[in-house]
């Protein structure tokens, strides 16, 4: 291996710098005025070249503006609107201030300028994304806030609940201390874009820490399906659950179960008391109500048994005494099943008949 001596080295690499230095004011002119105005045509130049750099986002970033404003229009009250513009305002600019200063080098390569450009893009993507999604939560918030409480469709708790919580205080209670801010903070690097929303006390109080009360991942809102509801709210059973189970009760019939069956007759006692009370009939209630990634979750049972209730009164003062007195009264929830399995039919005075192919079966082994 050869020698190279290091002061060498560097007495040449000092020795070309002075030379390009004196080669340079030897064109600009050696004078402080001279400097400056080099200085501001470099400074033009460098500009220039980033402004080029960036053209292509710009234009994406615009046509972002429009749609986060049009959004603006759903998701905030009158009185939040300016907070909301400038919120937004103030999460673009950090997404180009940081394109900017990555471009701002001049020895980027073409791939590497392609590379920060198609981050910020993805960031900007991820923005306008998850704003869309939180206002497709807010349009079914209002739509649900619309209904009475014993409506099909009212807004019920169980699922995003937070999300509930900051669109009251926003729409219905009219706060302006809510934050849209990117998650990574200041920590923020192009294509780590994260969104979310906050509710902070005591920002204006002097001397006062403020508290966030309640925030909001804009990315677990996005993770709700396509055509699947944000909230839960109430309403009849699906079809299919009541399908299933007046499916089973048809095969108690067709079986002449003696569990449900009285001189010949179906029991409805019989049947209500099997449902209630037996492992097996409290299966085949859970599968038709319960949450299966929430086993504490009782929404799907409310909705339900609202819409029972509300003949029984229109106005409610304590809705949520109301809900606990339903959810332990299990005699309400099968009445309502069975009624709504038969609604043209007494169970208790059905007969135990045999099907119609069973019959023609034994008639023509009769006459055969």
């Amino acid at each position: 291996m050869s020698y190279r001596n290091p002061k060498q080295i560097l007495d040449t690499k000092y020795a070309n710098i002075n030379a390009g230095l004196k080669n340079m004011f030897n064109t600009i002119g050696d004078t402080a005025e001279d400097f400056a105005k080099y200085k501001k045509v470099k400074e033009a130049t460098a500009k220039a070249r980033v402004n080029s750099r960036m053209s292509g986002y710009e234009k994406q970033e615009a046509a972002f503006r429009k749609l986060a404003l049009d959004v603006g229009d759903d998701i905030v009250s009158d009185e939040e609107r300016q907070s909301y513009t400038a919120q937004v305002e103030e999460n673009l600019k950090l997404i180009r201030d940081n394109l900017a200063n990555e471009l701002s080098n001049q020895d980027l390569s073409n791939s590497q300028i392609s590379q920060y450009q198609t981050l910020a893009l993805r960031d900007l993507g991820t923005f306008q994304q998850q704003l869309t999604q939180w206002q497709l939560a807010t349009n079914e918030y209002e739509e649900a806030k619309k209904k009475k409480w014993n409506e099909p469709g009212a807004l019920l708790s169980g699922k995003n609940n937070e999300s509930i919580e900051m669109l009251g205080n926003i729409m219905d209670d009219g706060k302006e201390n809510f934050f849209l801010f990117n998650r990574t903070g200041a920590d923020y690097k192009l294509g780590s874009g994260n969104w979310a929303i906050g509710m902070m006390d005591d920002v204006a109080t002097p001397g006062v820490t403020p508290n966030m009360n309640n925030v909001v991942m804009f990315d677990e809102i996005v993770k709700t399906p396509d055509g699947e509801s944000f909230f839960n709210t109430t309403g009849s059973l699906p079809d299919n659950s009541l399908k299933q189970f007046k499916k089973t009760i048809d095969t108690f019939i067709q079986n002449k179960d003696d569990r449900f069956v009285t001189n010949g007759k179906i029991d409805k006692q019989k049947l209500s008391t099997y449902l209630s009370t037996s492992p097996d009939g409290d299966k085949l209630i859970k599968s038709m109500f319960d949450n299966p990634n929430d086993s504490a979750d009782k929404s799907n049972y409310l909705g339900y048994l609202r819409g029972k209730a509300g003949a029984l009164t229109e106005d409610v003062e304590d809705l949520s005494a109301l809900d606990e007195q339903m959810l332990s009264n299990r005699d309400i929830l099968i009445e309502s099943l069975i009624a709504d399995a038969y609604p043209f039919e007494q169970l208790d005075n059905m007969e135990v008949k045999e099907e119609k192919k069973n019959i023609k079966k034994k008639l023509y082994e009769a006459y055969k």
